[in-house]
């Protein structure tokens, strides 16, 4: 695992969910739904994603390819609180501490051992320590149906992490191995503003540093457990504003996302990111999302 966490795999984590009075990890209550994703390639909208809702409970979510549904995750509440998120290869479970989320457990189904475990730890009411333990031997083999709540946290090192066990499963077939990544966060008011991301596997040990700005509009899906929104890595769900620009060093090579918006009222409708790199090995590129609400 040489690539660089965050940046390369621009992947979506698992997001904090949030009512509209009080911080409540668990809870999704947004004032404007989301209904529909979609990409913009070539001036034409492709859709992504279709979010289905129980009255103020999002139940499930479509994920599209090529115009057609590629898998769903459903969501299960006890309450208003989410409890589990499952597809069809595998499931995930929230434990909560009070108003706090603890742990969560990722499992293939039929598969008593967890593959992920991630454990949370808080100064105050702040996120400010995210552990997640892999096991490669144990995660699901298809991974376009991987459940990786961290789609709902911290959106940008879901696909860093899901790369990561892939390339790891190919150079280490019939192996058993184990690879823990800590997440350090620094916040300023409801916003991350700084990610330091520590990788231990065996003997091997990479580090790397994330900036990132805000705008002052509303994050649609702030306080949310399980969505991915985005392909470029800086979306964390968890913010209460939108990325602006997002700055990775890792070793001797930076990433730099940077985003535009436009809004209806105090919510973004459409995303544009540019993404650079300083590594002649990385390729920049652009892209766009639209969001379509209820």
């Amino acid at each position: 695992m040489k690539k660089c966490i965050v940046f390369c795999f621009c992947f979506a984590a698992l997001a904090l969910f949030s009512t509209c009075t009080k911080d409540q990890d668990g809870v999704y209550n947004p004032s404007k739904k989301i209904h529909k994703i979609y990409y913009l390639k070539e001036d034409v909208q492709e859709l992504q994603e279709v979010w289905n809702w129980n009255g103020n409970l999002l139940s499930s979510i479509d994920y599209y390819l090529d115009g057609v549904v590629y898998y769903t995750n459903s969501f299960y509440y006890d309450n208003d609180r989410l409890t589990t998120i499952q597809n069809e290869t595998s499931y995930a479970t929230f434990n909560y501490d009070g108003d706090k989320i603890d742990g969560i457990k990722i499992f293939r189904n039929g598969v008593e051992d967890p593959s992920t475990i991630y454990s949370f730890e808080y100064k105050g009411n702040k996120l400010s320590t995210l552990k997640i333990i892999l096991k490669e031997n144990l995660i699901s083999p298809d991974k376009k149906n991987l459940v990786n709540p961290l789609k709902y946290i911290l959106p940008q090192f879901c696909n860093d992490i899901e790369k990561v066990v892939v390339k790891c499963m190919d150079e280490t077939t019939g192996k058993y191995q184990t690879e823990t990544i800590t997440l350090n966060l620094t916040w300023s008011g409801g916003n991350i503003t700084q990610v330091k991301t520590s990788v231990v596997e065996g003997s091997y040990t990479m580090q790397e540093e994330t900036k990132c700005t805000y705008d002052n509009k509303e994050n649609p899906v702030k306080g949310f457990l399980g969505v991915y929104t985005g392909g470029v890595a800086d979306n964390f769900h968890c913010n209460k504003n939108n990325v602006l620009t997002s700055n990775t060093l890792e070793g001797i090579y930076t990433y730099t996302v940077t985003n535009s918006y436009e809004y209806e009222g105090n919510y973004p409708v459409k995303k544009n990111s540019i993404v650079h790199s300083s590594s002649q090995y990385v390729d920049d590129y652009s892209e766009t999302i639209i969001y379509e609400y209820e």
